[in-house]
């Protein structure tokens, strides 16, 4: 076979059309098939030549460019499932869908490192409504639908007074009274006796 699949020349042509619908190559996990070709795999044998090639040679993959033009995170300095992490997030805020429990999660697990976020990642969760390591105070999962509740992460008690720990209802009275003793307190010291 003069191409076999994970050539470059055998996926390129896929990839370009998938760059072209979708805007990007990272949103392509590793089971994405593109008009019958695994354009998934594919990208990740991509990656794992441009790695290996790089850490024999300490130079850049000879077809490094042709994907960077595609894509440039194509092959990004973070593993590649936090790409379809961001992709299937920002599918669900821009369509005003809400956020499935595990996209919630992962939403919460990278503002919980963002110092250890890429500054290219920190970007791409800025496009999420997440602007640094908020506190998780009130979060709506279903940003395009107007709520009273805020549609991005707070950033402070100021502007949301009550946190979501905190219960509504008011506390239950005691069920017996307790008796306290009355106390006089003094402000002179009192003499003690002698012995």
């Amino acid at each position: 076979m003069k191409n076999p699949p994970s050539s470059i020349a055998a996926g390129l042509p896929y990839a370009r059309a998938w760059a072209a619908q979708h805007g990007n190559l990272t949103s392509a996990g590793y089971r994405t098939e593109h008009e019958g070709f695994s354009l998934g795999w594919w990208l990740y044998k991509q990656r794992r030549a441009a790695h290996d090639h790089l850490k024999r040679t300490g130079n850049p993959w000879l077809h490094e460019a042709q994907l960077t033009v595609l894509d440039p995170w194509w092959n990004p300095p973070w593993r590649a499932n936090w790409n379809h992490s961001y992709h299937q997030a920002h599918a669900h805020y821009s369509t005003g869908l809400a956020f499935p429990d595990q996209t919630t999660k992962w939403i919460r697990t990278q503002q919980k490192a963002w110092e250890q976020l890429h500054p290219h990642q920190q970007h791409l969760m800025t496009t999420l409504g997440i602007q640094g390591p908020t506190p998780l105070y009130r979060y709506n999962s279903h940003p395009a639908n107007p709520t009273s509740q805020p549609n991005k992460l707070t950033n402070s008690h100021l502007t949301t007074p009550k946190r979501e720990n905190h219960s509504t209802q008011t506390r239950p009275t005691p069920t017996h009274k307790q008796h306290q003793t009355n106390r006089h307190h003094t402000t002179a010291r009192q003499p003690q006796p002698a012995n």
